[in-house]
């Protein structure tokens, strides 16, 4: 599923911030991995803590997000063309683990 214009394929950004889910803070170590498609994007951290994912075809995204001392959650993205930047933006609150 891609979107095209003008004889090209459009490629499409993903962001997403973690908090705690317990306390609200962004959690600064996480790991994002994309389980379907599996793929391999290489995202950049902005300075507000956003993990940015860039080049991304638009279409549904199986990921696992985790971070140190808290539970691992899995969750289908969608990624879909937006009117402003075509970025797609996702806040996550992980629970603390036991």
């Amino acid at each position: 599923m891609s979107a095209s214009t003008g004889g090209f394929t459009e490629r499409l950004a993903f962001a997403l911030r973690v908090n705690d889910a317990k306390t609200g803070e962004v959690l600064p170590s996480v790991r994002v991995e994309f389980l379907q498609p599996a793929i391999a994007p290489r995202p950049h951290r902005t300075a507000d803590l956003f993990w940015v994912f860039v080049g991304l075809m638009p279409g549904r995204y199986r990921i696992r997000v985790t971070a140190p001392g808290h539970r691992t959650l899995e969750r289908t993205i969608t990624v879909r063309r937006t009117p402003t930047l075509a970025r797609s933006v996702l806040e996550l609150n992980l629970p603390p683990s036991a």
